[in-house]
């Protein structure tokens, strides 16, 4: 293989090699009401993403109870995308979830077993399980007479 050609293929292979796909989260103190996103599509984008050609996400619109987290990525398949075209149209995959009623996080009241033979296996892992128990034991029952 001449040289020029195996130059052009360990650039093209470290290009692709030192490329990542990146991704921006940002999230509110409010809870997601669902576990999977309530809008996910894609955005377009020319130039590397330096233009926009999606419109701005209405938020209020996607989610009139509040939002809870917004997820921006560029996943392998963008990724890929991009690199076809050169950079030249680079989407990215922008996921929402919506936070639950009123932007508060629903509580339930959760009753737990634990087993004797569990109770055993961790005071052999843990060092100082009596202690960590009391200490929650303790927190549970001030939480409970709030």
């Amino acid at each position: 293989m001449p040289r020029s050609h195996c130059f052009l293929l360990s650039t093209l292979l470290a290009a692709v090699l030192l490329s990542g796909c990146y991704a921006h989260t940002y999230r509110t103190e409010q809870q997601p009401a669902m576990a999977t996103a309530n809008y996910d599509t894609w955005h377009h984008h020319l130039i590397g993403g330096l233009i926009t050609l999606s419109d701005d996400l209405r938020l209020e619109e996607i989610c009139p109870q509040g939002v809870a987290v917004v997820h921006n990525r560029l996943t392998f398949v963008n990724w890929l995308v991009s690199a076809i075209t050169a950079g030249i149209y680079t989407p990215s995959t922008v996921r929402i979830w919506c936070a639950t009623r009123g932007g508060q996080a629903e509580m339930h009241e959760v009753e737990m077993h634990v087993t004797p033979e569990y109770i055993e296996r961790a005071r052999l892992i843990i060092p100082d399980f009596e202690e960590q128990l009391a200490i929650l034991h303790a927190e549970l029952s001030s939480d409970a007479d709030h």
